[in-house]
């Protein structure tokens, strides 16, 4: 089998998963907690997907770096938790002081966190484009590198 073949598939099949989470954990939010959406829900999903595919082929990228799986999980935890805790997704940037939001700014999931929640409020497509430059830019060097290096081991 090709690697792209494989790269594809199991793509395909961890955005399905992701996507269905999304779905569950909406329908939660919207009967547990009365959550408002004031966007589009296409954009929304789109948004999703792209941040999605990107953090995959990171992923990926990750993987052939390290040289087993517990390697990988380090490396992963190395840049996951900072990224959750400074981006947003877990504590608010408003309520960080500002060189830590500054720092933020140069992590991609910060990226993410902001053209998400900003589709979901309806802000308009044209103030995305830096988030959405950032997000597809670390997209497609992700998937060079994960597609240019893959092994299979």
């Amino acid at each position: 089998m090709r690697p792209i073949t494989y790269i594809t598939a199991d793509v395909v099949v961890n955005l399905v998963m992701a996507i269905a989470g999304m779905v569950i954990l909406i329908l939660l939010g919207l009967l547990l907690y009365h959550l408002k959406f004031g966007g589009n829900v296409l954009f929304v999903l789109a948004g999703f997907v792209l941040c999605a595919v990107s953090f995959f082929a990171c992923g990926y990228v990750v993987a052939n770096v390290a040289t087993s799986a517990r390697g990988a999980q380090v490396i992963g935890q190395l840049f996951y938790f900072p990224m959750m805790f400074l981006s947003g997704a877990a504590i608010p940037r408003e309520f960080m002081p500002p060189t830590m939001r500054t720092i933020s700014n140069f992590f991609p999931f910060t990226h993410c966190v902001t053209l998400l929640q900003n589709l979901w409020r309806g802000d308009p497509l044209g103030g995305q484009l830096v988030p959405t430059a950032v997000i597809a830019g670390l997209l497609v060097a992700g998937a060079y590198v994960a597609t240019r290096f893959f092994r299979w081991e």
